[in-house]
């Protein structure tokens, strides 16, 4: 997600709607291409989940950069990610960053 100002801020049901996409082209990209795409993708999917949880959840972090958007989650009152979700997620999404 941009937060960038010229373009329009997408909401909680976009963001899973575009979470589905980037899941199924993960699906897809697995069966047939390198992984490392389909890795992407599933990254992807799941950045647009954890914003809309965020956006839900009205934290300003949801616009944050995706390890602040973490943070702010394992700190939400409400639904917080546990500790261990996160690190998982730190852990792929630095994995990835590096292909």
């Amino acid at each position: 997600m941009s937060t960038q100002q010229d373009e329009p801020t997408l909401g909680p049901l976009e963001l899973l709607e575009s979470a589905k996409t980037k899941y199924q082209l993960a699906l897809s990209r697995l069966r047939r291409g390198p992984a490392e795409l389909a890795l992407l993708s599933l990254h992807g999917a799941i950045e647009d989940v954890l914003r809309a949880h965020g956006l839900r959840l009205e934290l300003p972090a949801a616009y944050e950069a995706f390890p602040q958007l973490l943070d702010a989650l394992v700190a939400a009152r409400q639904q917080p990610l546990s500790a261990a979700e996160a690190e998982g997620v730190r852990r792929m999404h630095l994995s990835l960053i590096h292909i």
